[in-house]
């Protein structure tokens, strides 16, 4: 039902706010799921997009863990109200955004009001490829957050679809990492409590990417560029440099005080398929999954681990171990924007594997081999599959990674909901004190219900209008939980 109704131009709040988070405490997984992150473990839930967008996602939240600004696809929204700051059609978001991390924010050093935005603005050919910069201000009388008028400005204009962020060796401000649209240039912007460098530090190093042809211009949009927690390593995903068009990924180090990148090694190649690539918390393990066809077997989905403690390109191609493949046949259906990794908050790494309604992940990423403990369906996700995980910068100077956050758990299963479909009275069971919500497919309010400890709440809808309603609940120190149900 949930894909269905994601169609509907439907905004919930939201709220929530935990103990001890960290500023990537939210993930907001298009088209229509989140992932919260608190003490207890992390929770999964549903949500309802303003609009259906493309599966392009960013995040940040506060150090105390509540969702600051989060985008998806073309469209920037405020993260209490779930209203739109910033899109496409008011010039000040990328007017097509592609398939790879293309959006990062940052918070601004030194100023708790403020939030610098970093994007990829590309032209339907892919012709032009433009990095813009933006800065968004706290609306500190109600708490929201704004798009500060003025404040676009052009830093490059040809680059790759991948973005990154890396904190900076002072302690205060941090680097925006970008490469060149073609050729081996990378670009890191620093940004400090006066705003964003526009001068960057230039690094030319590694293989050279082709010039755009008629076939590139559509694969140049693919891309990955991960930095390890720690900042001191990058890895680069992106088409071979020769006629092959396979997927290559490279090795870089990157030195935080200057702002240098520097080659060291290549991965061996292995697919002509998507891809994604995540660093383990503690630099030592690199991951690298891929999807390829097989002609009249179908897919094969893998995932590799290699451990990265040396440079040397033969050592690197040596360690390399085969974590998990599943082969899936012609007739099955795995969506094109597959493929994504990305490093929690609770040093797990989430994967978005086959196109289900579940997350991968992989528990314990610094342990070698079989013992990093990959579960293919670990944290099942309400009605629809997930399409993105959000680009973060993975460390910030006023939030450190935590350590021994208990298992993840399904905040779905804690909401009860029934009669699905329902033709008067809903019953609605809650485990803790909060308020019950009904909106109907435009987001109007329909009814509210407080509730209290394992209490059900009943609510009429005999005189509602026929059609889809979604069921909020929300409970202090929790992220919203949502049920779509229709009333016939």
């Amino acid at each position: 039902m949930m894909r269905a109704a994601a169609a509907f131009a439907v905004v919930l709040l939201f709220v929530g706010h935990a103990r001890g988070q960290q500023r990537n405490a939210h993930w907001p997984l298009p088209p229509a799921n989140w992932l919260h992150f608190t003490e207890d473990g992390a929770q999964a839930g549903a949500w309802m997009p303003a609009t259906l967008v493309r599966p392009v996602s960013a995040s940040i939240s506060s150090p105390t863990g509540e969702l600051q600004i989060y985008g998806v696809g073309n469209y920037i929204y405020e993260g209490v109200t779930g209203t739109v700051i910033a899109s496409a059609n008011g010039s000040s978001w990328p007017s097509y955004n592609s398939s790879g991390p293309s959006s990062i924010f940052c918070p601004w050093p030194g100023d708790d009001e403020r939030i610098a935005g970093f994007a990829r603005r590309s032209s339907f050919n892919n012709s032009e490829a433009r990095l813009m910069s933006f800065s968004f201000q706290r609306n500190a009388p109600i708490g929201t957050w704004e798009l500060e008028a003025g404040s676009e400005q052009e830093l490059n204009d040809s680059a790759m679809s991948v973005l990154t962020a890396v904190a900076h060796a002072n302690g205060m401000d941090y680097w925006i990492l970008s490469h060149g649209h073609s050729g081996n240039t990378f670009l890191a912007y620093r940004l400090t409590a006066q705003g964003v460098d526009t001068t960057p530090v230039i690094s030319q190093t590694g293989p050279a990417l082709p010039m755009a042809n008629d076939t590139y211009i559509s694969l140049n949009r693919l891309g990955s560029l991960v930095a390890s927690y720690h900042g001191t390593q990058l890895a680069l995903a992106n088409v071979s440099t020769d006629s092959s068009l396979v997927i290559r990924s490279d090795l870089f180090q990157f030195d935080a005080s200057t702002g240098v990148v520097s080659f060291y090694s290549s991965l061996p190649i292995r697919s002509r398929g998507n891809y994604g690539m995540e660093f383990s918390p503690d630099g030592t393990k690199l991951y690298q999954m891929h999807r390829a066809w097989v002609p009249d077997v179908g897919w094969t989905v893998t995932l590799r681990q290699f451990d990265v403690t040396s440079q040397d390109v033969g050592q690197i191609a040596a360690s390399a171990v085969l974590v998990r493949t599943e082969l899936y046949p012609p007739e099955y259906h795995i969506p094109g924007q597959a493929l994504h990794m990305a490093s929690g908050p609770d040093g797990r790494i989430y994967l978005i594997w086959d196109g289900e309604n579940s997350l991968a992940v992989i528990n314990e990423p610094n342990a070698p081999g079989e013992a990093c403990d990959f579960v293919l369906d670990q944290v099942q996700l309400p009605d629809t599959l997930a399409t993105a995980l959000p680009n973060q910068c993975k460390r910030y100077h006023d939030s450190e990674l935590p350590v021994g956050v208990p298992a993840v758990q399904n905040t779905r299963e804690q909401l009860a909901v029934w009669p699905v479909p329902t033709d008067g009275v809903l019953h609605v069971r809650t485990p803790r004190p909060g308020q019950v919500r009904i909106a109907d497919a435009l987001g109007r309010t329909v009814a509210t219900q407080l509730t209290g400890d394992n209490s059900t709440a009943y609510v009429d809808l005999s005189l509602s209008a026929p059609g889809a309603y979604a069921v909020q609940w929300l409970a202090p120190g929790s992220p919203p939980v949502c049920h779509w149900v229709v009333k016939r």
